[in-house]
């Protein structure tokens, strides 16, 4: 978890009138979908057109830039695992702060992939994870 980003959003969430201090990123990502009036989409934790789901394992939210340097990310495992497909399923389309952000939660289907097997799906994650300081996991 980025501290930063969870300094920013104790931050915000005082200044719309949270009154408690000590809560976890977790919390706060759940005050902040709570704030937005974000519902959660029934069909998000189901693999719709792939064959694979890589999803988030843990409340957090994504800026849209930080959304597009996963997604070239996956562009550029395409080209490296031939036959491979991926559809984004997460998409930045909440406003908060003068930016687009989308919230995931646990279970939260982020992107789905097909033509490739579960070990280069695994370490597609794994990659993804580590460059963007988030939790996924292939399913």
């Amino acid at each position: 978890m980025n501290s930063a980003k969870h300094t920013e959003l104790i931050s915000v969430l005082k200044e719309w009138g949270m009154k408690e201090d000590n809560i976890g990123f977790r919390e706060a990502v759940i005050a902040l979908r709570n704030y937005l009036s974000v519902k959660p989409n029934d069909k998000a934790d189901k693999c719709l057109f792939g064959d694979i789901a890589l999803c988030a394992t843990d409340y957090n939210f994504y800026t849209a830039a930080e959304l597009e340097a996963m997604r070239k990310y996956l562009a550029v495992c395409k080209k490296h695992f031939k036959g491979m497909k991926f559809n984004v399923r997460i998409l930045a389309d909440t406003g908060f702060k003068k930016e687009l952000i989308a919230i995931a939660e646990p279970g939260r289907v982020m992107w789905e992939l097909s033509g490739i097997d579960m070990p280069s799906a695994e370490a597609v994650a794994a990659e993804i994870s580590k460059m963007a300081d988030i939790k996924i996991k292939a399913k």
